[in-house]
């Protein structure tokens, strides 16, 4: 009991502050309880996964692509690059969305900069239609021209 008295001495607590003190001991103690049977519970009933069917898809994937296989080994969402580069002065929407990146929204802004402004006298000016920053443009420089 000294140990108590010696402790509320020293801390000070009034009995208001001494009341919080006690609860938040307890929810504390309570906390790291439900924590240690939780632990104890779900570690016999950890889940254990087996991923060898989707890496053997994923890896049956890759190869067929890399060899230029058949299209249903390469997900659907993918875009096909343009074999040819396309001209931004004459191309029309759908053929600018099939540009790496370049999406319907995109592809409309470049025709309206385009009809707005006239055409692109470089390659570059392409960057000042909105939504094509540096990345993006440095993405489809390859794809396309000016001619």
């Amino acid at each position: 009991m000294k140990v108590l008295q010696r402790l509320k001495e020293y801390l000070a607590f009034t009995k208001g502050e001494r009341k919080i003190f006690f609860f938040l001991s307890i929810l504390f103690l309570a906390g790291i309880a439900v924590k240690v049977y939780r632990e104890k519970t779900t570690a016999d009933e950890a889940p254990v996964y087996d991923y060898s069917s989707s890496d053997k898809e994923f890896e049956r994937r890759s190869h067929a692509a890399a060899a230029g296989g058949d299209s249903t080994a390469v997900p659907q969402a993918r875009k096909t690059v343009p074999l040819q580069k396309v001209n931004i002065n004459t191309a029309g929407k759908s053929t600018l969305a099939s540009l790496p990146g370049i999406g319907q929204g995109i592809a409309e802004r470049i025709v309206a900069y385009r009809s707005e402004k006239g055409p692109f006298s470089t390659t570059g000016d392409l960057r000042k239609v909105k939504g094509i920053g540096k990345k993006k443009f440095e993405k489809i420089l390859p794809y396309i021209t000016t001619q």
